[in-house]
């Protein structure tokens, strides 16, 4: 025979290759020879879960050397693998020549080759060869008993191992989606730390500067870094968020120790004055006299008296030298309108502050009757994971007020709203209020959230926003229990 021949024909040139030369041997091929003895075919269970193998496979062919073009040429001889084949005493050998397959697939012998090869060197595939090298079925009685060609047998041994495989893949998936998360949570969470440190404290714009380019220079963490970049990198927010931290806790106990200096001067001054007042300059606050109406306090006796001066009591709005000191005795009390107002909601039965915990329109809103307890409870999935994000998963009754606005901060970005409507939110409701906007725009029949949003803005102008009434309505509507 002519090498021209051998080389136009390719059933020929596998006759030949077989006949005058034997296949490469390796760990893996004899690996799989091994597996073809063990066989004594598949579980009804097995044979029905043979095309989740194909899945497994192209979720984890980047781990175990697949490329598309391999698992979709095991594709194609599964399907041409007769199911009853596959039962004990079957034969799963694929028996069809390289020529129909070359007809079939549309490509060359010798790519067939190269994918059958390169299959059977990871362990997925097995030969059978014949004598002569030719594939074909084995009937002797019109009843097939064998075949020569390839197998599939070592793939379908190895599924267990490929599930584990599988699992493991999707475990770091995980974990890489939730260090990126993390670190996306810090980033955001740094900039409003770097832009409240801006508008709120003075003296720090260097250090802004600084820690705005630090924030830029940390490279941001991709899907395909490894995990020891990915714990880097992350660290690295931490230790700037801790600095900002740190330098924002001490302009605020500076600002505390100032403050509190000056409400003791002015306190101490304002007892001081009338500690060291005379007795006889609040005439009334004793049993009037002689000398008390001697000093012009009372030029008539009061009608209503009886003339027994020992039984007239000072009227309530006494001066001295136009000066009301009726209520000289309680200054030291009301010494601040806060600490009053303080009172005066303690005595409502509120504990909230509004000056440290709300923005100056809140309280118009009715997010000051909302707790952050509330608002988790009330949320749905989405703003829920969004809220153990930005607070490390802490309890619900652990929960602050930042973490809401943390949490409507980061969920802004991903529900389509443009900046616009998010700034013109947090100035017209505060940025609690807009954050329980964004917690009740990411419920199910909200189709367009920037939408939900204006119209929590255009009823904020109208002065018929109620917050609560929406979230309590939630709380009920849900069931989630009782409130915290």
């Amino acid at each position: 025979m002519l090498t021209s021949d051998i080389a136009m024909n390719p059933d020929v040139a596998e006759i030949s290759r077989c006949a005058y030369g034997a296949r490469k041997s390796s760990p893996e091929r004899r690996k799989n020879n091994e597996l073809v003895k063990q066989y004594d075919g598949l579980q009804t269970y097995q044979i029905e879960e043979r095309w989740e193998v194909l899945e497994i496979l192209r979720r984890v062919k980047s781990i175990i050397g697949l490329n598309d073009a391999l698992i979709n040429h095991l594709d194609y001889i599964m399907k041409r693998i007769p199911v009853r084949e596959w039962e004990q005493g079957g034969c799963p050998i694929f028996y069809q020549t390289i020529v129909n397959q070359t007809d079939e697939l549309g490509i060359c012998p010798r790519a067939i080759r190269y994918r059958e090869s390169k299959l059977a060197e990871l362990g997925f595939l097995a030969f059978h060869d014949s004598a002569n090298g030719r594939r074909h079925p084995v009937k002797p009685n019109g009843v097939l008993a064998g075949a020569y060609g390839v197998s599939l047998i070592p793939l379908m041994m190895r599924v267990d191992e490929l599930r584990q495989i599988d699992y493991e893949h999707r475990l770091i998936i995980h974990r890489k989606r939730k260090l990126r998360a993390e670190a996306a949570a810090l980033k955001r969470r740094i900039a409003v730390l770097i832009d409240e440190a801006l508008m709120s404290y003075e003296g720090l714009e260097e250090r802004c500067i600084e820690w705005a380019e630090r924030r830029k220079s940390i490279r941001s963490i991709r899907s395909d870094d490894s995990f020891n970049v990915m714990e880097r990198r992350l660290d690295a927010y931490v230790d700037l968020e801790r600095e900002i931290l740190l330098v924002l806790a001490d302009c605020d106990a500076q600002k505390k120790a100032k403050s509190s200096e000056a409400t003791m001067g002015k306190t101490c001054g304002m007892t001081k004055d009338i500690s060291s007042t005379a007795e006889n300059d609040f005439p009334h606050i004793y049993t009037n006299t002689e000398s008390n109406n001697s000093k012009g306090y009372y030029s008539n006796t009061p009608e209503h008296s009886s003339g027994d001066k020992s039984k007239q009591s000072s009227p309530k709005g006494s001066q001295v030298d136009g000066l009301d000191v009726s209520k000289a005795h309680a200054a030291h009390v009301n010494a601040s309108k806060e600490e009053a107002c303080a009172k005066n909601r303690v005595s409502k039965g509120r504990s909230y502050n509004f000056a440290a915990d709300f923005d100056e329109l809140e309280h118009l809103s009715g997010a000051e009757y909302l707790s952050p307890s509330h608002i988790y409870e009330a949320a749905c999935r989405k703003f829920r994971e969004a809220v153990d994000i930005v607070s490390n998963n802490a309890i619900p009754k652990d929960l602050t007020i930042t973490d809401i606005k943390l949490a409507g901060e980061y969920l802004s970005s991903h529900l389509s709203i443009s900046p616009y409507t998010w700034n013109n939110a947090n100035q017209v409701l505060g940025r609690y209020a807009a954050a329980i906007g964004i917690m009740l725009a990411c419920r199910t029949h909200v189709r367009n959230a920037g939408a939900y949003l204006n119209g929590l803005i255009t009823k904020q102008h109208n002065g018929e926003l109620h917050l609560h009434k929406s979230v309590f309505g939630q709380l009920s509507t849900s069931k989630r229990g009782r409130l915290n």
